[in-house]
């Protein structure tokens, strides 16, 4: 996902297209669209997203394990990190709902 510096920037060019919408934005629509799923379907994608913030949890700990990584399992780590929190943003999303 685009840091919001670079979105800010791109929006602020002149000729910019201002259809792309901000971080938050997309972040709220997903939000609603949560919200308006069956009881079955959210039971689904709770179960989906605890899934796979286990398995990230085993690959950061598999990762771990070596005295050093490699440019590429760093930067996977990174990603596995971010990847974490948007779904524990998205489970916690789940229990407001």
């Amino acid at each position: 996902m685009p840091h919001l510096h670079t979105f800010m920037r791109a929006q602020s060019r002149p000729g910019a297209d201002r259809s792309i919408s901000h971080p938050c934005e997309r972040r709220r629509t997903r939000m609603s669209k949560l919200a308006s799923r069956s009881q079955k379907d959210r039971e689904y994608g709770l179960e989906q997203l605890h899934r796979e913030h286990q398995s990230l949890e085993r690959r950061l700990e598999s990762l771990s394990r070596p005295p050093t990584l490699s440019a590429e399992e760093e930067a996977e780590v990174q990603e596995i990190k971010k990847r974490k929190l948007a779904i524990k943003d998205e489970l916690m999303a789940f229990e407001l709902i």
